[in-house]
């Protein structure tokens, strides 16, 4: 049976796009098969850690972020990207991650399931998406589609004034357009 849709109630769409893939584990990469590689597409360098719970995270860092220098250089990694698989390649951070996990990695693989976090998934490909930017000072704060993305502060954006430029960084090729622009004096 179907029911009519009350105004204001929550719903949750149902997804047909895979969001568990495999990571395999060696002595000198992590491969990731072609699902657990979707976060990645568009990445200019990745960033490897471990959260509270014990997980391996993998960020994608866009060329913008890497440029700006605010990172540990030696916590970023380069991530080839292939048709059916993409990769990290590193001895050193391979080794770490087995010491962190406690677990032996060889030439053979250890696999582990992966998801990706749909709040990295809230771009709307190919729909019109809405940004909300929000500059108080030296502080930014952007929204995508509703959801928060950056909280920054940087001293040189809080002693610029000017024009307002629209541009993206790093896309991977991919086209943008702006529409319905709305500025407002705080």
């Amino acid at each position: 049976m179907v029911r009519k849709r009350r105004k204001n109630m929550p719903i949750t769409w149902f997804s047909l796009k895979d969001k568990t893939g495999t990571a395999s584990f060696y002595a000198t990469n992590i491969t990731l098969n072609t699902t657990a590689s979707v976060p990645f597409e568009y990445a200019y360098r990745v960033q490897v850690g471990m959260d509270e719970r014990g997980n391996i995270v993998i960020e994608p860092l866009s060329k913008e972020r890497v440029i700006r220098g605010d990172l540990d250089e030696y916590a970023i990694q380069t991530i080839a990207i292939k048709k059916t698989y993409s990769r990290i390649s590193s001895t050193p951070l391979m080794k770490r991650i087995s010491e962190a996990l406690g677990i032996e990695l060889s030439d053979s693989p250890q696999k582990f399931e992966t998801t990706w976090d749909e709040k990295e998934n809230i771009l709307k490909e190919g729909e019109w998406n809405t940004l909300r930017v929000l500059c108080e000072g030296d502080r930014v704060q952007t929204w995508l589609n509703g959801d928060p993305m950056v909280d920054i502060t940087d001293e040189k954006i809080g002693a610029g004034n000017g024009r307002i430029a629209l541009q993206i960084h790093d896309g991977g090729g991919i086209k943008v357009r702006w529409r319905n622009l709305k500025v407002k004096t705080l």
